[in-house]
């Protein structure tokens, strides 16, 4: 952790939301996770640490339900108003000499609530710097865990299950991107969860409904290799425990790997690994299950309602961090993709505005190489490529057999999504296949008179998990590809 350097009383005007986010993202999108979680957030002033400490600047709804206290209350107040003769003494001097330090910390206080009831909280704090590395505030993620688990102990596997709830949830807040942030709540499954192995994988909308692990920590991440994991009903792999929980979307506790018919192949490999039960999650957002978190038991206890209950909640919020992170991505990605396409150009001819075209439009959604095609120069049963990039490898001239690909999809249906597999629906001899490209995103372009002409194509060298998004991007702009096309003459006319 950053150890930063603290920020007098007179620079704390900057709000917390304009400093929590450290990967671009919109403030406000973190705000109103904030609000929706379970956890009660509240987040203080850097300065003063001395008595009576930092002032409360932000208190989420849960804090407020629980607690009994109103915003109103709160804000300007310190973290005093929360405690009693009561609390330990020796663990507030803990916390501030961790804070003084920079560094993040957990505790457990007996503090009360606004009408005077005991309240056990756990609770992990961490700093926020800004930019310039200064520290301006620090935000202590809390859960009530009862009287009787202080005093008779919880089980210690909800116990485990909270602690890396919290830490999960301070990941959300500080991890700069998608993937740093599935690594790292992997890492902390094993570490802190006590689990054996853990990874994350997206759902693939292709003909075998794949699914695409993404990352992975613990002994031997290497157990997945090979495997070719699927969450279609239909396929072997589809009843294992990620593709159950991406259909149903509910999560699929396995006690005992050895009574699933569908680890008798590997149930050698897992046992050698230490692998006795699983545990598979799914990622879920406004349409559906999109993904799957899976981590293997030591052993094969029962997972009480408690921690499924606990997993669970971690798994959404872990799903909120994802699309949160997608949509504005995507925002930044729509923006510099209009930008670079409606750029004005001084292309003088209809072929040079699609050259132009397909690269800044290759180039803004992130893909690979990508082509833009006329319909039936020499017959109605092939395509010819009129404009593509990588220049060197789709030469404009150069016609291409339509049947069974997705260029002639996407001009029968209008588009054609193939989020990987590509290399099962193109011929060895294009440009596609000698790339080595897993996925394809295809429109069809009209003549401004209505007439099908063409096709608009990127492609990709790795699956796609946003496959939908791109082939609304590539709508976007078929209207314009579409009229550049139908007046750009035939490769070879005058």
């Amino acid at each position: 952790m950053h150890r930063g350097k603290q920020m007098g009383s007179h620079d704390q005007a900057e709000s917390p939301f304009a400093t929590a986010p450290q990967s671009g993202e919109q403030p406000e999108l973190w705000e109103q996770w904030i609000q929706q979680v379970n956890d009660l957030v509240l987040i203080c002033e850097s300065y003063p640490l001395d008595p009576p400490g930092p002032r409360i600047v932000y208190a989420n709804e849960a804090f407020c339900r629980h607690t009994g206290y109103r915003s109103e209350e709160l804000i300007g107040a310190t973290a005093g108003i929360l405690q009693d003769p009561n609390t330990s003494r020796e663990e507030i001097l803990r916390i501030g000499a961790a804070l003084k330090d920079g560094q993040p910390v957990s505790a457990r206080l007996l503090n009360h609530t606004r009408d005077g009831t005991p309240i056990w909280l756990e609770m992990d704090i961490s700093p926020i710097t800004n930019a310039n590395g200064w520290m301006t505030h620090f935000v202590a993620v809390q859960r009530p865990i009862g009287s009787c688990v202080q005093e008779q102990g919880a089980p210690e596997h909800s116990n485990r299950a909270l602690r890396l709830l919290s830490r999960c949830n301070e990941a959300l807040i500080h991890a700069p991107s998608e993937g740093q942030l599935l690594e790292t709540v992997c890492s902390l499954v094993v570490e802190l969860g006590g689990y054996r192995m853990a990874w994350a994988g997206y759902a693939l909308y292709d003909a075998d409904r794949t699914i695409s692990p993404v990352t992975c920590a613990g002994h031997d991440p290497s157990y997945l290799s090979g495997r070719r994991l699927s969450w279609s009903a239909r396929a072997n792999s589809g009843a294992c425990p990620a593709g159950r929980a991406l259909r149903s979307g509910q999560p699929v506790v396995v006690h005992d790997l050895s009574a699933e018919a569908c680890y008798r192949a590997l149930l050698e490999r897992a046992e050698e690994y230490g692998y006795a039960g699983t545990i598979a999650l799914p990622l879920t957002n406004e349409t559906g299950p999109f993904g799957v978190l899976v981590m293997y038991k030591v052993d094969r206890d029962p997972v009480s309602t408690e921690e499924q209950q606990l997993l669970q909640e971690l798994a959404d919020t872990l799903a909120f961090g994802i699309t949160t992170r997608r949509v504005r991505s995507r925002e930044q990605r729509l923006q510099r993709m209009v930008m670079r396409i409606t750029r004005k150009t001084a292309a003088e001819t209809h072929k040079a505005v699609l050259q132009q075209l397909i690269e800044n439009l290759t180039e803004a959604v992130d893909a690979d190489a990508g082509f833009i095609s006329r319909l039936g120069l020499t017959s109605s049963h092939d395509i010819t490529v009129v404009a593509g990039t990588p220049a060197d490898q789709f030469t404009p001239g150069k016609a291409y057999a339509l049947a069974g690909t997705h260029c002639e999809r996407a001009l029968l249906e209008g588009n054609s999504v193939i989020a990987s597999g590509l290399a099962d629906h193109v011929s060895d001899d294009t440009a596609t296949a000698r790339l080595g490209m897993q996925a394809a995103v295809t429109r069809a372009l009209m003549a401004p008179d209505g007439t099908t002409i063409g096709v608009l194509t990127v492609l990709y060298g790795r699956p796609l998990h946003d496959a939908e998004f791109i082939a609304s991007c590539l709508d976007a702009f078929a209207e314009q590809a579409g009229a550049e096309l139908a007046a750009a003459p035939p490769e070879g006319a005058s």
